[in-house]
């Protein structure tokens, strides 16, 4: 990473920005039992921190040893690493979608030695009473804040941050025009619009948000099962047809404009 935004660098324009993006989902845990809590921070450095304190605090997290210290020696470290890896950046993007609730659980495997570096004695199945997407994740908006806020705490020289994936599945509803009414969707991307907003009231220098996602499209190993858009996709034909929180959100930047 570091040496590749050297490179770009190097080759680009005065006006060239360069950053990275990280999926930020925070760990919570399922309830105060210090085993809870304690895998919630192991959850955290294997999802977050050990990409985010590399890039902006110049080191591994505090706790990486102890985590992977049974799998690795760590021999893959080379001097000079951390500065390279630090390397300042114009920007953070940060994809968002919901947080995780994090449970001590046992490992897949005893021997520690055979563990794989996801193996690190967790479980993530004991889900909140609260809404769901279509995807059944859950929606909880103040995890965008926290992400956001959160990073800010942690690293005072943050870049600027985009929030540069945020969005969810929800079931098609067809009114008796046959115009697609996506009332849920909107509720999500309004409330994740504020959860914004109030990260950016606590300081965190918030410079943009962007929808995932304008088109249906093939959403990685779901393929085409799952539709993210705005806009509706007809596969088959190609055509396509906004739903209504394309409506809506045009709305809303139109109004922010103003």
């Amino acid at each position: 990473h570091g040496l590749a935004v050297g490179a770009m660098r190097s080759a680009a324009r005065p006006e060239h920005r360069f950053g990275i993006v990280l999926n930020q989902s925070p760990s919570v845990p399922v309830s105060d039992d210090p085993a809870d809590v304690a895998a919630a921070r192991r959850h955290d450095c294997l999802l977050r921190r050990q990409f985010t304190e590399p890039l902006f605090a110049g080191r591994p997290p505090e706790d990486y040893a102890e985590l992977f210290g049974a799998i690795s020696d760590f021999s893959f470290r080379r001097e000079g690493d951390p500065e390279i890896i630090s390397t300042p950046l114009d920007y953070l993007g940060l994809n968002f979608y919901y947080r995780q609730h994090v449970a001590d659980a046992p490992h897949h495997e005893p021997d520690p030695a055979a563990r794989t570096a996801i193996d690190i004695g967790i479980d993530t199945t004991r889900l909140p009473d609260v809404p769901r997407t279509g995807m059944g994740w859950p929606v909880e908006p103040q995890g965008l804040t926290e992400a956001l806020v959160d990073l800010r705490r942690r690293y005072p020289g943050l870049p600027p941050v985009y929030v540069t994936e945020n969005g969810c599945v929800q079931p098609d509803e067809r009114d008796a025009a046959g115009r697609y009414t996506d009332l849920a969707r909107i509720g999500y991307l309004r409330d994740h619009l504020r959860a914004a907003h109030d990260a950016l009231e606590a300081g965190v220098d918030l410079r943009g948000y962007f929808v995932w996602s304008l088109l249906d499209n093939f959403e990685w190993a779901h393929g085409y099962k799952y539709r993210f858009g705005l806009v509706h996709v007809d596969y088959t034909t190609q055509e396509r047809t906004p739903r209504a929180s394309y409506h809506w959100y045009r709305d809303v930047l139109e109004a922010q404009r103003g």
